[in-house]
């Protein structure tokens, strides 16, 4: 990291500043001296300028790739963010002395020319992928969750950590899995009872060319993205469940608002405002109006089921146990929040 190096000796002599870089798991060291950056730091840093101990700690990329820059002193967070941009603009290493994760997360972000591209395609194995998107609330649980799906993976499997929170993985398909969304319920019900870590996952689907390859982080972000919106309680979001909420987003407003008063019964607002109403709707909804499965899911008895869905009925005019009305009030939510977003 020579040209890294050179760049801090200019910030050194130019603004008489010390700067020192540091992995996020301490491995790797640039420029270090004095005390690393605590675990605190670590697990809590993001686009803040944080402090500790007298130094001035914030978050830089080289190839993509997060690292913790801390300057010996506290600096105003304008320094911090010009020195991130500086070490930003440098190419830490040649390309192809870049690892394959590397080069595979430098194509998810869109960073590479189309001739790079080319010249990664021998990285696609020819194989159909479960794809998943796993996002974690911190880099140390984003490496616990690592270290588990290394003890799981197939020798063929892909996975590529994004950034600090965000990790794609692509899972060979098999026959022991039924289909995308199968293997992410079985592979998240696993890192729960194993880790106990808050874990959300974005199901992509099912992909087989490098094309798709290079658009499934894109399409996992925008189910996430979509997921914290409207189906915010939910762990496991499904990118095609998105596609109604998603066309309704670039809707007509206006057109949206007449039609939620033509449907929505005056006074029964109140309904999509009782958190408790909402759940049970939701997941009755989700499991597709099955009362037991749904009794299961929710830890309530059967009766009290009947009696919420009984009062969503009494006070919206809408029976949740019959498909086309599951689907309106379904709707109505959607709507709901994509105006309520707008606010």
């Amino acid at each position: 990291m020579r040209s890294i190096n050179k760049v801090l000796k200019e910030i050194k002599e130019v603004a008489s500043v010390d700067v020192a870089l540091y992995s996020l798991d301490n491995s790797i060291t640039i420029n270090a001296s004095g005390e690393a950056p605590s675990q605190y730091i670590i697990e809590n840093l993001s686009k803040e300028v944080r402090y500790e101990n007298g130094n001035t700690y914030f978050l830089v990329r080289i190839n993509s790739v997060p690292y913790i820059a801390k300057i010996t002193g506290e600096e105003s967070p304008t320094v911090a963010i010009l020195i991130a941009q500086l070490i930003k603009n440098v190419e830490a290493e040649d390309f192809d002395s870049l690892s394959d994760e590397n080069k595979l997360r430098k194509l998810l972000l869109g960073e590479l020319s189309e001739i790079r591209q080319h010249a990664i395609k021998h990285l696609w194995k020819n194989t159909d992928y479960f794809t998943l998107g796993l996002i974690t609330d911190s880099y140390a649980k984003q490496t616990e969750l690592e270290n588990f799906l290394d003890t799981i993976r197939d020798k063929s499997d892909i996975i590529v950590k994004v950034d600090e929170k965000f990790m794609m993985y692509y899972r060979k398909v098999s026959g022991e899995y039924s289909n995308t969304e199968d293997f992410a319920n079985i592979l998240y019900e696993n890192v729960k009872e194993e880790l106990r870590i808050d874990l959300k996952v974005a199901v992509v689907g099912e992909i087989n060319t490098f094309e798709d390859f290079s658009e499934s982080y894109v399409k996992a972000i925008e189910t996430y993205e979509l997921g914290k919106i409207f189906a915010p309680t939910v762990n496991i979001w499904v990118h095609r469940n998105f596609a109604i909420p998603k066309l309704l987003t670039y809707a007509d407003k206006k057109l949206l608002k007449s039609t939620l008063d033509s449907i929505v019964k005056e006074g029964s607002e109140n309904v999509w405002e009782d958190d408790e109403l909402m759940t049970t709707a939701e997941a009755f909804i989700s499991n597709s109006l099955n009362i037991s499965e749904t009794s299961r899911v929710l830890y309530i008895h059967r009766n009290t089921l009947m009696y919420r869905l009984d009062k969503i009925e009494r006070e919206t005019g809408y029976n949740l146990r019959v498909f086309d009305d599951a689907v309106v009030f379904k709707f109505i939510t959607v709507i709901r929040t994509v105006l309520k977003k707008e606010e």
